[in-house]
């Protein structure tokens, strides 16, 4: 994984179902279009962090919460076809980009 790609690693999905869009080892880079750091906090000014959670009321939608997804797999891929940044959203969904690992 790129040095720049920030987040949170999804340890345990809630659950394992091929159909869930989290799976074991992405990372959770933004919460809506807020970016997310490796403690799992977000900026709400200049000197002020909270826990990402506190976005979940403001950007869920219909029972869904948009997250920016980069998806830690190995695969075996040309390099020019590599994108480390993983921090571009595919969908207003649920996000996944993979990472050449």
């Amino acid at each position: 994984l790129d040095k720049r790609v920030q987040g949170m690693v999804v340890h345990e999905p809630f659950l394992r179902d091929d159909g869930y869009p989290l799976k074991e080892w992405d990372v959770i880079t933004r919460i809506g279009a807020t970016p997310i750091d490796d403690q799992g906090m977000i900026k709400l000014g200049p000197s002020l962090r909270v826990r990402f959670q506190y976005l979940i009321q403001q950007v869920a939608r219909d029972g869904r919460v948009p997250l920016t997804i980069c998806e830690m797999r190995i695969a075996d891929t040309p390099s020019s076809r590599a994108n480390p940044a993983c921090d571009t959203p595919r969908s207003s969904r649920i996000s996944r980009r993979n990472s050449p690992g």
